[in-house]
This record gives structure tokens, sequence and C-alpha cells, in this order.
């Protein structure tokens, strides 16, 4: 018994119940058993009227020492039946001992028993350790089905919060990272290329008279020069650098592991693109993109946006450049 008792107390679900009950009963030569609990469990209390339950579900169940019961699909039980039917009809005549598994004030379910010559002590100590084994498994059961739905809604959360996090990141007009987007991703890129001792280039960008392209043919236009200009500056530079429109006709790029000498070969790139889009185009209006640079250095703590400032000064002159040889 004892063995039993510590077998039964460490089962966590019916299969182990179920392995630990047979097990004993074997030994004390019972070859027949049936465990089922009802649909509800009952509370009864001594001085009320039993009220019989609906119906039970039969959970484990050996008959003549073969389980019956192995398969996921549990055998329904009908109101004022102990057994499947099948199972409670013979020829020959049975007697059973037939006790209630309860927890507290709540009776789960039944227990039957061949009748051998058990003690009604063994009967009761059954019948008590199933009952706890089996309210302790239902609880162990509602936690992980509660766990798992605890963790699909985690899962989710954290997959809303990540594609609220991109959509909160991203310029919707152009598909390029808008400014807080830029700032965030650029500086985790800035510190990670501090550590490793590579420099590289931040550039800030403008589109040339995008004010006169709305003014004379209208906002979709100007919405198409945007996303054109977006499109000439994500082929300028490689995937792994952080192109960002930060507001109207502004544009920012991070470049990493380049350096100044690089400058006039994005430019030439730049120009060849905006080159190629304006003819595919055909629009009466053009796009032209004036571009600045500053070079980051990981030996010295400049700030992003210091670099920024730095490569819109560059971008002024350039512009002023344009307007001269125009």
């Amino acid at each position: 018994m004892r063995t039993y008792l510590a077998d039964i107390g460490s089962a966590l679900t019916i299969e182990d119940i179920s392995e630990a009950t047979r097990l004993h009963l074997e030994a004390l030569g019972v070859k027949s058993f049936y465990i089922a609990v009802y649909d509800k469990p009952v509370t009864h209390r001594k001085e009320e009227p039993w009220t019989e339950p609906e119906g039970s579900q039969l959970i484990i169940g050996y008959h003549n020492g073969t389980s019956i019961t192995q398969s996921k699909r549990r055998m329904r039980i009908n109101r004022g039946q102990l057994l499947p039917s099948v199972y409670a009809t013979g020829k020959k005549l049975r007697a059973m001992i037939v006790c209630s598994l309860y927890f507290r004030d709540e009776i789960i379910g039944f227990m039957m028993i061949d009748q051998t010559d058990i003690t009604r002590e063994i009967y009761d100590i059954l019948a008590g350790n199933v009952s706890a084994s089996l309210k302790t498994a239902a609880l162990f059961k509602a936690r992980e089905e509660s766990e798992q739905k605890l963790l699909e809604v985690l899962h989710q959360l954290e997959q809303s919060n990540t594609q609220l996090q991109k959509i909160s990141e991203i310029d919707e007009l152009t598909g390029l990272y808008n400014r807080r987007g830029f700032l965030n991703l650029a500086r985790r890129s800035m510190e990670l290329a501090r550590q490793m001792g590579r420099g590289g280039l931040v550039f800030y960008a403008d589109l040339d008279g995008l004010k006169r392209i709305n003014d004379v043919h209208g906002h979709k236009a100007g919405d198409l020069a945007i996303k054109t200009a977006a499109g000439i500056l994500r082929k300028t530079f490689r995937n792994m650098d952080v192109v960002a429109r930060i507001g109207g006709d502004e544009f920012t790029v991070l470049a990493l592991d380049t350096d100044k000498q690089f400058i006039p070969v994005f430019r030439k790139r730049m120009e060849v693109l905006q080159a190629g889009e304006n003819k595919t185009l055909g629009k009466p209006w053009k796009v032209s993109i004036s571009i600045g640079a500053a070079p980051y250095n990981p030996g010295e703590a400049t700030p992003l946006e210091k670099l920024m400032t730095l490569a819109d000064a560059d971008l002024y002159r350039e512009k002023q450049l344009k307007k001269k040889n125009a």
C-alpha cells in the first residue's frame, strides 16, 4: 500500500493514475475495476437529498485484466447506469464494490471494484487517494491549458506589438523608415559600429522643387515625386544602409563601414538612377535630389543629431552650388 500511495501521490495524468491503480489492484487479485467521472461535479452535503447526475464518462477501466479505455475517446455512461451496457451484462453474476469519489463537498465520480477479500479500509483508502489524484490531475491539466492560452495570448500580443512598432517607425507614403524609426535603428547601428571600430557616413537629402510640383501639378504629382525620390535613394544605397524619410521632402541615410572617399560614388550612382527614373516617368516635371554628407568617426562621441546637422549644412552648400551652376 505504501508503494501505491507514493505512486498515485505523484501521478499528474489520468494515464499515471490508471497504471498505478492497475498494478496495485492486480497485486491484490483484482482483474476488473472501473473509474468514472460525472459530467459536472455534484455538490452534496449529508443533510441534503441526493440528486443523480445527468451522466458520466468512463476514464479508467480494466475488464478481466484488459484495458477498455486506451482510446482518447471516453466511453459515455448514461444516467441511471454504472457501466456502459456492453460491460454491465454477462452470463455470470458479478459482485462489485461501488465507492464514491469526492473532494471536499464535491462528488466527482465513482469507482467500481471486483469484490474480493480486500478489507473495507483498503477500499476507502483507494477511493480517497484516487479522488485526490483525479482532482490534482484536473487542476494540473487546467493549469497547463491556462498556461498554453497565456502563451498564445502573449505571442499574439508580441506579434501585435511588433507590428505596431513597425507601423510606428515606417513612413506610410514611401515605405522607408520615418524619423522615429531612423533614430532608433541608426543609434543602435552606430553603437555596434563604435564597438567594432568601424566608421561610416550620414547623408541628408531633399527633393528639389517639391513646392513648385505641388503648386503647378497638384499634390498627387508631389506624392509621386516623393515616392520616386525614395526609390532612387533606396537603390543608391546598400541593403545594409538605413534610409529614411524624416518629413516632407527631406531624407536621411546612415551608411556604415564606408568613408568620405565613397561620397562621389554614391552621388554618381544617384544621378544615374535619377536620370533613368525621369526618363521612365516622362512627366513635365523632373525629380532632382540634392544630398550632403558627414563622416562618422567611431573614435569620437559625435551624437547622431549633430552628424545630421553637419550633413544638412553640406546639403545646403550642394544646393547653393546647383543654383550657381544653373
